[in-house]
């Protein structure tokens, strides 16, 4: 089964910011278009593959707190668990 987070944002901006500063210490996270089940429009979210937590405090200490959290789970279909806000 695969999991992975969502991490979503008040703008595109702060979603490559997010990124940038997940990458820089060795998490493994890109930038995504919002998947469609989370909204309709058009705007970018971070895929985090990895340890949630320690990618929130990296946030943190640049002040980039995260609009949801959601955790995706893949194996015949996709289940959505939002975890979080901020």
């Amino acid at each position: 089964m695969l999991e992975y987070y969502i991490l979503t944002f008040d703008s595109s901006n702060k979603s490559i910011k997010a990124e940038r500063i997940l990458r820089k210490n060795k998490l493994k996270a890109r930038v995504i278009p919002i998947p469609e089940e989370l909204s309709r429009g058009c705007g970018f979210s971070v895929k985090l593959e990895g340890e949630l937590e320690i990618a929130k405090d990296f946030l943190k200490e640049k002040n980039i707190y995260s609009r949801g959290i959601y955790k995706f789970k893949e194996d015949s279909g996709r289940k959505i668990i939002k975890i979080g806000e901020k």
